[in-house]
């Protein structure tokens, strides 16, 4: 998707919701920049609360910087797992208070994909449709996630090119305690240098 046409929908999705526009009219000014796993844009919020199609300028002078919001492609299968999963993968950088309403609007956004649909299709092939369309996103993300753990098993018992979660764990645990011994032996060896050099 480009990055005009993704402005062109976050800004529809946010003109549905005038709840969403009141939380993000104070940030007038200030640019959002996002690459969600690998889908990238950038959009200033106007003064109705908006994000701008004509967006793409440097902020203006005095204005704080924004946000950037960023996902790994490879943390997408997490979508399966639920909102909240995803969330604790997206990074967000920048101006405190806008990515608090940003998290906020994120977590509570409902689009209907019918109030669209209807004025092309009518209310009943409409709602059909966009029940359809939840079904086929709701198949693809646990699609998705099914295939991400089985690439995962694979690459961990098959193909041995990751260790297990157990292996990797124990590992750790004999790294720290290896850890621990070296400050323990460093700070032995600092006290007998002490006692030398009495």
């Amino acid at each position: 998707m480009s990055g005009a046409l993704s402005v062109a929908l976050l800004r529809r999705l946010v003109a549905d919701a005038p709840w969403a526009q009141d939380r993000l009219r104070p940030f007038a000014g200030q640019q959002i920049a996002w690459n969600l796993a690998g889908m990238a844009g950038t959009a200033r919020i106007d003064d109705d609360g908006l994000p701008d199609t004509a967006a793409g300028a440097e902020p203006p002078a005095g204005a704080r910087s924004g946000v950037r919001v960023t996902l790994a492609a490879e943390d997408l299968a997490t979508a399966a797992q639920g909102f909240d999963a995803l969330m604790r993968c997206v990074t967000i950088e920048g101006n405190a208070g806008l990515a608090s309403e940003l998290g906020h609007i994120a977590r509570h956004l409902r689009p209907d994909p019918a109030d669209w649909l209807t004025p092309w299709l009518g209310n009943i092939l409409a709602e059909r449709a966009s029940q359809g369309l939840r079904g086929g996103v709701a198949w693809a993300l646990q699609a998705g996630g099914r295939a991400a753990r089985a690439g995962a098993d694979f690459a961990v018992h098959e193909a041995r090119l990751l260790p297990a979660p157990e292996a990797a764990g124990a590992q750790g645990a004999a790294l720290t305690a290896l850890r621990e011994d070296t400050e323990r032996l460093a700070a032995r060896i600092a006290r007998l240098e002490r006692s030398l050099a009495r």
